[in-house]
């Protein structure tokens, strides 16, 4: 599968025209659309991403925000409810970032099973991933940072009709804006930027409309070039999400450090 891609997300401090959790949305639906071509049975299926590697190949500057990206997927199924995309992410100044995706593949009967019924199909009517994830309660230090979202429909399109759930790229939105806030402990620069280096991130259940999800980022300790900082995701006191970002910081353009 090919498509082109257009940023529709502020990519915040990181230095890079699109962010690694944007390029990971697109990719994840590129991936499951290529997933679908190679499904052995007939039949309306689920694809549900529980588990991603990003690897950024991109340079602050490989690309222009004027750019349209070009993504390309292929997948294969590795189980009976199985399967696994590996994706490609460019634009004209080059590679921007590949990913491996792994899926669970539920019939409808199994989604039904899962969920109680199965959405009617539907386009959405908004696309809340051009606005500002509407965080609470966010602090951060030089120990982290850490910050509330109370999951809306809203923040759920087509994720799924009747039984809204969290997209696990909103999760990983709101882990990348809690970075942006730790990075700006992390160094005396004010416009520091920063870039990814392998992102991991794995969810283990889901956020429903209706619930508190408390995102958390840490630095990992020994990891200082590049910068290794883990995100949680958290349900009271069920962990749902977790990821391991690698950065390395980079000075705003012009400023010669």
């Amino acid at each position: 599968m090919t498509a082109q891609v257009r940023v529709q997300s502020d990519p915040g401090r990181q230095a890079a025209v699109i962010g690694c959790a944007e390029a990971g949305r697109h990719l994840a639906i590129l991936g499951l659309c290529a997933a679908a071509t190679v499904h052995p049975a007939p039949g309306r299926h689920f694809y549900l991403a529980r588990k991603a590697r990003i690897q950024w190949l991109a340079g602050a500057s490989a690309t222009s925000k004027n750019d349209v990206l070009t993504g390309h997927a292929q997948a294969a199924f590795t189980g009976r409810r199985t399967a696994t995309a590996h994706a490609l992410l460019g634009g004209r100044g080059g590679l921007v970032a590949r990913a491996v995706i792994d899926y669970d593949v539920l019939s409808t009967s199994l989604f039904v099973r899962a969920f109680g019924s199965a959405p009617t199909p539907s386009s959405p009517t908004g696309n809340p991933y051009g606005a500002v994830l509407p965080l609470s309660g966010l602090t951060a230090s030089g120990a982290g940072a850490r910050a509330s979202l109370d999951v809306t429909a809203d923040l759920c399109p087509g994720h799924f009709d009747e039984r809204p759930i969290l997209p696990v790229a909103m999760i990983g939105t709101a882990m990348t804006t809690l970075v942006d806030h730790a990075v700006g402990q992390l160094s005396t620069d004010p416009e520091v930027r920063w870039l990814p280096g392998i992102v991991e991130i794995e969810a283990f259940r889901f956020a429903p409309a209706g619930s508190q999800v408390d995102f958390d980022v840490t630095p990992r300790a020994g990891r200082t070039t590049p910068v290794g900082l883990t995100c949680t995701a958290r349900i009271g006191t069920d962990v749902i999400a977790t990821s391991d970002i690698d950065i390395t910081l980079s000075p705003a353009p012009g400023t010669g450090h």
